[in-house]
């Protein structure tokens, strides 16, 4: 009970700084840490639960998914520091559409898959969780989560060279630990249905 409170705690800590911050910019300076601190306690009860469904992987997955999140969040840093690769304009339009997308066929799948749960018994997500397209989805949203923390990157980037407010400097580095900790919980899904599928 202990576990699922925090649990519940954080998720609600995290959304409600997460929409202050957006909201307004300036508040990031105060609620940036609070906000990471929400996002820490829920990345390590998901870990601790993933331990309980499979006994002895847990650690294992949630190590590998932040080694492989550090590595790509590396690479990214070098891609854009060391050579010279940049998002142009265009291309940030038309990440931020497939982001609108995804986000829209997401919602639309969840609403399906409790109605037809409610009406017909069938459960729609155990169904998908075990399939290959499954495995496909997490890999796309991998990758899409990695252009997204470049992106982000260069943000920041534009943000300290142009001299804009000291104050947006957390803005921008609170939307750095936004994307990072999306990227790693798309790796830890996608090795926890690996995992799954291998059991």
């Amino acid at each position: 009970a202990p576990m699922f409170l925090a649990y519940a705690l954080a998720i609600i800590g995290t959304v409600v700084f997460q929409i202050i911050i957006t909201i307004k910019p300036l508040s990031a300076k105060s609620l940036s840490i609070p906000y990471v601190i929400c996002e820490g306690i829920t990345i390590g009860v998901l870990c601790d639960l993933i331990e309980y469904v499979l006994p002895g992987e847990g650690f294992a997955i949630g190590t590998g998914a932040l080694v492989i999140t550090l590595g790509i969040v590396l690479a990214s840093c070098v891609l854009y520091s060391r050579a010279g690769l940049r998002a142009k304009p265009g291309f940030i339009k038309f990440f931020i559409i497939v982001l609108l997308g995804i986000s829209i066929s997401s919602v639309f799948f969840a609403i399906t898959a409790l109605f037809t749960r409610l009406f017909t018994g069938i459960n729609l997500w155990s169904i998908y969780i075990g399939s290959s397209l499954s495995i496909l989805v997490s890999v796309i949203m991998v990758f899409v989560a990695s252009i997204y923390v470049f992106i982000t990157l260069q943000h920041t980037d534009e943000i300290v060279s142009n001299g804009m407010n000291k104050e947006y400097e957390w803005y921008a580095g609170f939307g750095i630990a936004v994307s990072v900790i999306w990227l790693f919980l798309e790796i830890l899904e996608l090795l926890l249905k690996l995992a799954l599928r291998k059991s």
